[in-house]
């Protein structure tokens, strides 16, 4: 199953006045305001990590309604290579 981000970069919706913004994230996170005020400080923040489409979708919505623009990425799987490989030597050359 596929697994998504919830990105937060900063970004308030347009007409939005920040401290109102910063106000309604407080209340959605039961955060304090220094802890939100360090979502605006970072470049990148990702708020939920590897949830599905539905949930992802879910957070999206409830931040846009805050006032905040979010991003839903996509998790990329990384492979371990030496978890895939075989556990059998190579063969011998004569």
């Amino acid at each position: 199953m596929k697994q998504f981000n919830v990105v937060f970069e900063g970004t308030i919706s347009g007409g939005r006045n920040v401290g109102d913004v910063k106000k309604n994230l407080a209340e959605l996170f039961k955060a304090d305001p220094q802890k939100i005020d360090r979502l605006f400080e970072a470049p990148q923040v990702v708020l939920k990590r590897n949830v599905d489409y539905d949930q992802a979708m879910k957070y999206q919505t409830a931040l846009q309604r805050a006032g905040a623009v979010c991003d839903v990425k996509e998790v990329i799987q990384d492979i371990d290579q030496h978890a895939a490989a075989p556990s059998v030597p190579p063969p011998i050359q004569p």
